[in-house]
């Protein structure tokens, strides 16, 4: 996307690329997307992004058809990183104010949930995590004990880069299946 940088405008144009290779109607995506737009971006941008940017996609993306093994595999890919970005902004006390949550207990259950969850997240997406530190859950960052049972913005940083990183795999496995078709 040739524009100024939005965060939820760059993973809307993500989510809609994404979706397009994955469902098979394109009714269903802008549904999708449209829906999602106008609940999550500001008027200008949703403009923006129903009437210029996904017609632009659909055009783009007309003639892909991927097989449903493809498809399947992608779904896995992206499903395994949503889950460790969802975790993640569970944690993020901006986005998601769930003050009820950040407490010694609740984020000491998830600090010793997290290798485990992001084990299932990986096998799912089917992404190697090569960083031993971060498949056992110690010493990922000096502290990292500590600080992941009292402050939620700890574990909203270690498990937002987790899934930063399934982002990008999965960005690179789009692009792939992209340049195949160009």
């Amino acid at each position: 996307m040739d524009i100024e940088l939005d965060y939820y405008l760059t993973f809307a144009a993500f989510l809609s690329t994404t979706f397009i290779l994955i469902m098979p109607f394109q009714a269903g995506v802008k549904w999708l997307m449209t829906t999602l737009a106008d609940a999550a971006l500001p008027e200008a941008e949703a403009d923006f992004f129903i009437n210029k940017y996904l017609p632009e996609l659909f055009s783009a993306t007309r003639r892909i058809n991927l097989p449903f093994a493809q498809r399947q595999d992608l779904f896995n890919k992206f499903i395994g990183m949503f889950m460790k970005i969802a975790f993640s902004f569970v944690f993020q006390e901006h986005v998601l104010p769930l003050h009820k949550l950040y407490n010694v207990p609740v984020l000491s259950i998830a600090n010793y949930l997290m290798p485990g969850f992001n084990a299932l997240a990986s096998s799912i997406s089917g992404f190697a995590q090569t960083d031993e530190a971060v498949v056992s859950g110690v010493n990922v960052f000096p502290g990292d004990e500590r600080c992941r049972s009292y402050s939620p913005h700890a574990i909203w940083h270690e498990e937002s880069a987790s899934g930063f990183l399934e982002l990008v795999f999965l960005a690179d496995a789009i692009n792939a299946i992209l340049a195949q078709h160009a």
